[in-house]
């Protein structure tokens, strides 16, 4: 036998489940987490071309850190750049301007990982952490003014002697992004 519940009732089963999935969504817009994985072919010609000054960095293609996120993508230097030049990786994630930031919130607040895949046991990864830090770099984190912010992250990621025999293999490399929005 069924039980009817009274009109009130309802009504406030209602507006708490609706205030909940407004909670659910407000907490996901706040903290967002993804991956992306960035697989970079012909690495040797990549490194030769920044040897010779050729062209110093490849970019990944950009991606968005949700439906209506941050546009972003990672930028290497396969010959090291600054402190890490001819010894090691130099790797660096970049805000880009993008269309969505008119409802972003910024400076925007990250951490994540960033892995070299270990491509021989698949267990091996070599990683670095990073995270927002605005009291040293807060214009690398504000709304890009042009095409995109500098980019922040490794001068010295992975030493280019340790490259091989794990992480590159048939002259190519995967990257890999673990990032959790916090704005």
């Amino acid at each position: 036998m069924l039980k009817w519940k009274p009109l009130a009732q309802n009504k406030m089963s209602l507006k708490s489940v609706q205030l909940k999935t407004k909670m659910q969504q407000d907490l996901a817009a706040k903290f967002s987490s993804f991956q992306y994985v960035w697989k970079v072919e012909n690495f040797s010609r990549h490194q030769d071309e920044a040897i010779l000054g050729k062209q110093l960095e490849v970019y990944s293609d950009p991606f968005y850190s949700s439906q209506f996120g941050y546009k972003m993508r990672l930028k290497m230097y396969p010959n090291g750049s600054l402190n890490g030049k001819g010894t090691h990786l130099s790797m660096f994630l970049q805000v880009m301007k993008g269309p969505n930031d008119p409802i972003l919130n910024w400076p925007i607040q990250y951490s994540g990982q960033l892995s070299v895949l270990d491509q021989l046991k698949c267990k091996h990864h070599y990683s670095g952490k990073f995270k927002t830090d605005l009291t040293k770099c807060k214009e690398y984190f504000n709304k890009p003014l042009n095409d995109n912010n500098q980019g922040y992250g490794y001068q010295i990621f992975i030493a280019l002697d340790a490259l091989t025999p794990m992480y590159l293999i048939e002259d190519t490399v995967f990257f890999k992004l673990d990032l959790m929005i916090c704005s």
